[in-house]
């Protein structure tokens, strides 16, 4: 039990040194973001992926800013609840269900900044459809986070797919 309650110390502590050493990086015009803070973008980031995948368009659209963007790799943006629901909703699997593709995210970096903080994170897209699944795209997004009155939101991410990138 002690050795759990130090290795939980160890690494709260590592988590808040790096929260701050981003913070001073910055200049110190950044905010500082919390454990708790990292938690809840990575939660957001994880419910983007499940709304996508299972084709739940209001969980999706429920992660960005009212006037959120999401700009494709062929550089077309969805703007706005509206054209974000749009466009999720023009990508559902006929009949509803879950789709044959899974995102798969890690990886992810947060930097604070003074309207909130950017992210990149990894992700693979796996056709599951196909035994064994296979990799359908890889790359990695760019993401602006703000903390609104209803928690963090996305207010941009750029999707930059490899080899393109490199």
């Amino acid at each position: 039990m002690r050795t759990r309650t130090i290795a939980a110390a160890a690494l709260l502590g590592t988590v808040l040194v790096g929260s701050g050493r981003a913070h001073a990086q910055n200049g110190g015009t950044a905010i500082n973001l919390t454990p708790a803070d990292h938690a809840e973008i990575r939660h957001i980031l994880t419910s983007l992926n499940q709304g996508a995948d299972f084709n739940d368009s209001e969980l999706w659209v429920s992660q960005w800013t009212p006037d959120g963007s999401w700009t494709r790799p062929d550089g077309e943006s969805f703007v706005g609840h509206d054209r974000l629901r749009e466009y999720r909703r023009s990508t559902r699997v006929p009949g509803g269900g879950a789709s044959g593709r899974r995102h798969w995210t890690n990886g992810v970096m947060l930097t604070p900044t003074a309207d909130g903080a950017t992210g990149r994170t990894y992700y693979m897209l796996l056709d599951i459809s196909v035994v064994p699944p296979t990799v359908a795209t890889a790359g990695h997004y760019e993401d602006v986070f703000v903390k609104t009155a209803d928690g963090w939101r996305i207010k941009q991410r750029v999707i930059k797919p490899y080899p393109d990138d490199q």
